[in-house]
């Protein structure tokens, strides 16, 4: 395990993993312990946001001068978060007030904010994740969506306005694959085939310590 703090960087052959501050689903409290990650994988680059909160543009224009433009965002967008009992209630040591408990919620970006990342990042490709409709999560979070329900009207206004400036936005559901199959980077290769030599990376990587282990362990066992 690799620990990351703001703005650090972790490099894995042609994969660079930045840690970029995180606000939102943390109910305006002072939580260090999340982070949004900047993903470089050769010539493209992901934002992996999940439920950042767009409360302070400005931090994101900081951030913009010091990564540049990205290919893609993933973002969450449940803007219609628990209130901050729900999940740090245990750690209060005095009763909040329900009208206190009830403004400081756990809530990602809305429209607005999303569109504002979007538009900042200069990004071709945005992706609607992490809002837990698939349904063996309503075991786990008690999410029922409907066409009604904030966070559904929130991001279909976002779809609507992506399509309409001609960029690529999707809600991911459960799994979905990056589709830009025919654009490439600047090394020639699409976002598809990036991910895919990272995973072949990856599965060398394992097969190499796991011959590692076995050769290890032969020793021990033949000393």
């Amino acid at each position: 395990m690799i620990e990351a703090t703001e703005m650090e960087e972790v490099n894995i052959g042609n994969v660079r993993i930045t840690a970029l501050p995180f606000f939102g689903e943390h109910a305006d409290l002072d939580i260090r312990s999340k982070m949004a990650w900047l993903v470089n994988i050769g010539p493209h680059s992901m934002i992996f946001a999940a439920d950042s909160c767009n409360i302070e543009p400005r931090l994101y224009e900081h951030i913009h001068q010091e990564v540049g433009d990205v290919d893609a965002l993933f973002l969450g967008m449940e803007c219609a978060g628990a209130p901050l009992t729900w999940l740090y209630g245990p750690l209060l040591t005095t009763p909040m007030e329900r009208t206190m408990d009830e403004s400081r919620r756990l809530s990602g970006s809305n429209f607005e904010q999303g569109r504002s990342i979007a538009e900042l990042f200069r990004c071709k490709e945005v992706y609607v994740y992490a809002m837990g409709q698939e349904p063996w999560l309503n075991y786990i979070t008690s999410i029922k969506y409907t066409s009604d329900s904030l966070p559904i009207v929130e991001s279909d206004k976002l779809l609507k306005w992506g399509h309409e400036q001609g960029s690529q936005l999707k809600t991911i559901w459960g799994k979905r694959d990056p589709d830009r199959a025919g654009a490439t980077g600047r090394g020639g290769r699409t976002i598809r085939e990036s991910l895919h030599g990272v995973k072949r990376q990856q599965r060398f990587v394992l097969d190499r310590e796991d011959n590692q282990c076995r050769s290890v362990l032969s020793s021990r066992v033949g000393g």
